[in-house]
Parts: structure tokens; C-alpha cells; sequence
């Protein structure tokens, strides 16, 4: 389903209204918070799950609180000078894909915060602009979700388990399609073959991204080396095409690491425990399911 959810942070949601509701009479669902750290909160809440996120750059508070890997973390604004472009910045660097747009009464083109969102992120609007055409927002938001569902990544996600581990598969399987909400991943059986034909299916779709989840055997397990095996099939496709390979292991590996795009997550105390770990390795990846 196409994803219709607009975020959109103002200290004044009262000056934005007009424009808000012509993008939900547009089909849009969206929400205005009054605070930084509220919408930050949101978003990392859904893990990045918008169609768009709309940003005054003036927002007051000498800081903006954001969800850190171990716990909250405070981004200096400058007095809330630079409010908007810090929550930006954080925003694309947890979700690259997330669509930013910014708004203010800066109208300098050469402002070097209003040459960010321009250049870096998907535009600005000056707030004198939107309030005598309201609908230059409107379609600038139709482009994007034109742009989406023209050339939208596809996101395949898999579970590679070896023989006797049905417990860890369904314990897996339960925290990946109720807690990440990622629906019916393919599970492979240390099905060497089987990779090797997907890691074939997906180089002919230069927009497919993959994301897989390995349940490590022990080093004594029989099914050790074909899950690896496995597994190695599928980490080439995650190096060539943007995805992540997740080695979730109890206790020891005893695998030497250091490759890009993969990465061991111990699970010894349950992969509902593993959570924090988990989305910091794949947070960027899951908007490309909510805008399926």
C-alpha cells in the first residue's frame, strides 16, 4: 500500500494548518507536532516510516533530544538557530531514504541552512511562499510519491536457520513480523542451492535490497558450515546491493568480523533482548517495507 503519512514539526502548528489540511483533503494523513524532540520521537517510533517529514528551521530549545543506542541523546541547536537543519542531519543519517523537507521565513538563497535542505535533502519552502500558494507543498509531495512508487526499492528479507533449531526459527520469526513488522520472510533450511539462485533473482533487479537474518549454529553444530555456506551466498548480494547480513549467534562466534554489511548480534538472552542492537543495523532499511 502506498505510504500517505506526513510528520510535520512547527513551534507554531496554528501558522500551518491551512497548508496541512490541503494535503489531507490530498489523501494525506498528517500529524503536526510543536516540538523537536516530539517528532523525533515519532519517527523513531516507526522507524522511519513516513512519506515525508516537514521541518521549521527555527525551532526553539538550546537542544533536541533524540533516541541514541543507549538511550536519549541531546543535539546542540545553537538557541534553536539551527533547531531544523540538526534535526534533519540526524535524520538522514538514521534513515537515508526518509524524505526531509524544510520550511521557515528564511528566504536568502544562500542561507546555508536553506542550501542543506535544498542540496542535501528533498527542498525548502519559504513560509511566505506557502502561505500564498499553499499547494506548491501539495505538489511537491505528489512528486515524491510519484518518484516512490516509479522507482521504489524492493526490500527481500530472509531467515537462514540450520536443521534442529525450530525453537530459534519461531522465536525469530515472532519478533520479525510483530515487533520489525516485516512480512512472511523467506526461510531457508541451510539451503545452499536455493541462496545461490536468489542471489541470481535479485543481481537482475539493480532496485531490490536485502536483509538477512541468520540464526548461528554452535561451533560443534553439524549444520554449521551449511548455514555459513548460506549465508555466504547471501551476503554477496547484501555487499552489491546496499543490504545487511545480521549473524545472530550465542556466546562466542568464533568467526573473525570486519566485513561491510555484516554484522553479529548476540542473542544469548533472548532476540527480543537483542532489540536496541537489531534496529541500529537495520533501521535504514525498514522504511523500504512501510512504503510497500
Amino acid at each position: 500500500m502506498r505510504n500517505n503519512k506526513i510528520l510535520w514539526i512547527d513551534n507554531t502548528p496554528h501558522h500551518v494548518m491551512e497548508a496541512a489540511e490541503i494535503l489531507r483533503d490530498d489523501g494525506l494523513a498528517v500529524e503536526v507536532v510543536d516540538s523537536a524532540s516530539l517528532g523525533a520521537a515519532r519517527i523513531a517510533d516507526d522507524g522511519g516510516g513516513y512519506l515525508a517529514v516537514i521541518i521549521d528551521l527555527l525551532l526553539p530549545g538550546e537542544t533536541v533530544i533524540v533516541p541514541g543506542q543507549d538511550g536519549p541523546e541531546p543535539l546542540e541547536t545553537l538557541h534553536g538557530q539551527h533547531g531544523g537543519i540538526t534535526l534533519g542531519r540526524w535524520l538522514k543519517r538514521r534513515w537515508p531514504t526518509l524524505n526531509v523537507i524544510g520550511v521557515s521565513i528564511k528566504s536568502d538563497p544562500k542561507d546555508p541552512q536553506i542550501r542543506w535542505f535544498r542540496e542535501t535533502a528533498e527542498g525548502y519552502l519559504d513560509k511566505l511562499t506557502l502561505y500564498q500558494s499553499p499547494r506548491a507543498l501539495l505538489f511537491r509531495i505528489r512528486g515524491l510519491r510519484t518518484a516512490e512508487e516509479v522507482a521504489r526499492p524492493i526490500l527481500a528479507t530472509y531467515v537462514v536457520h540450520g536443521d534442529g533449531d525450530e525453537a530459534g526459527r519461531g522465536e525469530l520469526l515472532h519478533y520479525l513480523t510483530t515487533t520489525l513488522r516485516i512480512p512472511s520472510p523467506t526461510v531457508l533450511l541451510d539451503e545452499a542451492d536455493r541462496g545461490a539462485a536468489i542471489l541470481q533473482q535479485s543481481g537482475a533487479d539493480a532496485n531490490a535490497r536485502l536483509l538477512v537474518f541468520v540464526l548461528l549454529p554452535p561451533p560443534e553444530s553439524p549444520a554449521r558450515q551449511a548455514v555459513l555456506f548460506e549465508a555466504g551466498c547471501l551476503y554477496a548480494g547484501c555487499t552489491r546491493q546496499r543490504g545487511k547480513t545480521l549473524l545472530l549467534h550465542r556466546g562466542d562466534t568464533a568467526i573473525a568480523m570486519g566485513l561491510p554489511e555484516l554484522v553479529t548480534v548476540d542473542v544469548s538472552h533472548g532476540i527480543a533482548a537483542a532489540d536496541p542492537a537489531i534496529r541500529r543495523h537495520v533501521s535504514h532499511l525498514l522504511p523500504l517495507l512501510r512504503r510497500r
